[in-house]
């Protein structure tokens, strides 16, 4: 009983971490893209609670010499990518 309160206490704080990752990218992603996203291209949590899902419908610039999307796809595990929206799931 005591080790299943344990595990218990243990996932909650590593979706604690992932969800404060994910506003943290989030933030760095609004700062850096002139103006081309806003809050209401985010949603956390969207499928499961740790992922972040954007609207990237029209956004179009750069972070450190690549594409928005071609970015997003070297330094995170992406899924449900579209010309519409892509899913973040965590940090590569």
């Amino acid at each position: 009983m005591k080790l299943t309160t344990a595990i218990e206490f243990m996932r909650a704080k590593s979706d604690k971490r992932k969800i404060q990752e994910m506003e943290d990218l989030k933030e760095l992603l609004i700062q850096s893209s002139n103006n081309m996203l806003g809050e209401d291209n985010f949603t956390i949590g969207h499928m499961i609670d740790t992922d972040m899902h954007i609207e990237i419908r029209n956004v179009y610039f750069d972070i450190d010499g690549k594409g928005f999307v071609e970015w997003l796809n070297s330094n995170c595990e992406t899924a449900n990518e579209s010309d519409k929206w892509i899913t973040i799931n965590g940090l590569r």
